[in-house]
């Protein structure tokens, strides 16, 4: 960890020690200078995933931990198939909900689909949930709820699962929670007003827009005010799966911006981030099992200013060669921001 503002680092401490096939490690923290959690995901053996607790700024993870998968959800999202886990997130809202602890993940709806052993039936997503945590309780409790499914039997739409690293979550800072991921062509999107038991039925983000149709995938999101979310992905000029289309398959970024993120019809706002293309080829979504181009790596991230609520975007471009990390800043910010309302699940 870095107490300087990331000029320098401490000695790498190892974290994961226990679970030898490790990755995905992603963090957040409270707004403390104290408390930040860590995810990782075990690939190797139990398709667990893990959280443990930092109470000492992330130079040790020692003071909490606990698994996501539940008892209930893992014969659907263990082992053959397994899952595939977006990043962890910390409710940062001044409500009752503050500290509650949101990881999305992708996984067979059912043990039946789990049995196939096949990324194509990775047909539902999910969200565990971590309410009233305890910051001295050396225990994380976590229960499952499923946000989406294509259906029991299902191969999506696209016929490749929602197995598109990676599904990714938001949590605006009235305690509003949102949802997206891939089918590898659309682009879904669900909102949760309660603390993440329940969602509202999937939105396609990409239908009846340019990209509707086209291959579309990695999306990450970002929430800041009472609904305002901003979603950004890779979207290609031509339709097919991310790994099989032709190597003339050109590549930018895009960005779906809401500011009623959880009315009953959210209303979005489609623009291309970027000015040139940023990738021409197949983008692979297979992680360490894929075959397809991968030169792109993770180098995405997606965020909002508080205080201006412009958009911030870095993104892989190697338009000119070995790829780079780009980063755009949205000009203006969105009219209808709305920094006032009541907290999710509240009455009044």
């Amino acid at each position: 960890h870095s107490t300087d503002r990331a000029d320098t680092f401490s000695t790498p401490d190892p974290v994961t020690a226990g679970v030898p096939f490790d990755d995905r490690m992603w963090i957040d923290a409270l707004d403390d200078p104290n408390h930040v959690y860590m995810e990782y995901h075990d690939f190797g053996t139990t398709s667990q995933i893990f959280v443990q607790r930092s109470n000492d700024g992330g130079q040790t993870y020692t003071n909490g931990l606990g698994t996501v998968v539940d008892a209930a959800t893992e014969p659907s999202v263990g082992p053959p198939t397994g899952n595939i886990a977006g990043q962890i997130k910390v409710d940062r809202s001044s409500c009752t909900s503050h500290g509650n602890l949101y990881q999305v993940f992708v996984g067979p709806d059912n043990p039946t689909d789990n049995a196939n052993n096949s990324s194509s039936f990775m047909n539902a997503a999910y969200v565990g949930v971590a309410s009233g945590v305890s910051l001295t309780s050396p225990t994380l409790s976590f229960t499952d709820y499923k946000i989406f499914s294509c259906g029991a039997g299902s191969t999506c739409p696209s016929g490749a699962g929602l197995g598109n690293l990676f599904p990714a979550l938001a949590v605006d800072k009235f305690g509003y929670l949102y949802a997206v991921w891939s089918d590898n062509t659309n682009i879904y999107y669900s909102f949760s007003m309660s603390q993440g038991t329940s969602w509202s039925p999937a939105i396609k983000v990409t239908q009846n827009t340019p990209q509707a149709g086209k291959s579309n995938v990695f999306p990450w999101i970002a929430a800041d005010a009472n609904g305002h979310v901003a979603i950004a992905w890779y979207g290609a000029d031509q339709a097919g799966n991310s790994n099989t289309v032709p190597l003339t398959t050109n590549w930018n970024v895009y960005v779906a911006e809401t500011v009623n993120g959880h009315a009953v019809t959210p209303v979005f706002t489609l623009s291309r981030a970027t000015d040139h293309v940023n990738h021409t080829g197949q983008i692979s979504t297979g992680g360490l099992l894929g075959s397809s181009d991968r030169s792109l790596a993770d180098f995405f991230q997606i965020a909002i200013d508080p205080t201006t609520h412009l958009i911030n975007i870095a993104y892989a471009d190697n338009h000119a060669g070995t790829s780079v990390t780009y980063f755009t800043r949205q000009k203006k910010a969105a009219p209808g921001i709305s920094t006032k309302g009541k907290c999710a699940g509240s009455s009044h």
